[in-house]
């Protein structure tokens, strides 16, 4: 039986190379969310340690960061007001490429598992309203739709499928910068793809809520709200006001290849 391939520095581990595919496709991750699902019955400081060992070999980047709003941080994250959020480096990807069970569909494709430090508050907080939406997301760096990349939405999910056969539902996260012309360059994309049901625009506050409606409104009169709606992070963590077309599906987990296969091939 041939031996685990040891790097220089620390033996990496199944569980290791498991959150090296998160990673992957989450693109940043925070500590409460990492020990929730890889060490669930043990304490925190295991999980950190860890990671320590991970990020000083040079395989994770480790992100100090001021709490985003509330209804977006995992229960296990530090409630002193920083949160801890990690990301892969080349070494963490090269070491994927040599161990993940997909490394052969990995192998040959460019793939970039940083991201800027702006970036990070609006990527943990996708990934959490996929957690609190109980659903799979295809993030953005895996979409390959049409138009301006600025455009694309954060993530999409599947829905029941409406009368037409259309179930992909768009996930809009706005930390409460975009502005009135992203905003509609969003819809435009949404309107844009023929597979397309629905697109729902999250946001940290009532008012802003009410201006991102009146925006579209405005822009494309009410009954564009028949396929759009509008809530807030504490609405979408309540549970309670989703609509019915935009609920999620049960649906099967990304598999590797839903992943790398959207990755585009190295030069």
């Amino acid at each position: 039986m041939r031996r685990p391939r040891r790097d220089k520095g620390v033996r990496l581990t199944a569980r290791d190379t498991q959150i090296f595919e998160e990673l992957l496709e989450r693109r940043a991750d925070s500590l409460g969310s990492i020990h929730a699902r890889h060490w669930p019955t043990a304490a925190q400081d295991t999980a950190r340690r860890r990671l320590g060992v991970l990020v000083n070999d040079g395989f994770l980047n480790r992100i100090y960061m001021e709490r985003p709003p509330a209804a977006l941080v995992h229960p296990g994250d530090d409630e002193s007001g920083w949160v801890h959020a990690y990301t892969l480096t080349p070494r963490g990807i090269a070491a994927l490429r040599r161990r993940s069970l997909a490394g052969s569909v990995l192998r040959g494709r460019s793939v970039k598992g940083d991201l800027d430090d702006a970036a990070i508050p609006h990527q943990l907080a996708v990934n959490r309203i996929g957690e609190l939406l109980g659903t799979p997301l295809r993030p953005d760096h895996l979409l390959d739709l049409p138009g301006d990349r600025r455009h694309r939405p954060d993530a999409t999910y599947h829905a029941h499928p409406d009368t037409t056969g259309r179930r992909t539902v768009m996930l809009e996260i706005d930390l409460g910068h975009y502005s009135r012309q992203r905003i509609l360059g969003k819809l435009t994309t949404f309107l844009a793809d023929p597979d397309a049901t629905g697109v729902l625009f999250t946001c940290p506050t009532d008012e802003r809520a009410a201006w991102i409606a009146k925006t579209l409104r405005t822009a494309h009169g009410d009954r564009i709200m028949d396929r759009v709606q509008v809530l807030t992070f504490t609405q979408i963590q309540e549970g309670r006001l989703l609509r019915d077309a935009l609920r999620p599906a049960p649906d099967a987990e990304l598999s590797p290849s839903d992943v790398y296969d959207h990755l585009p091939r190295a030069a």
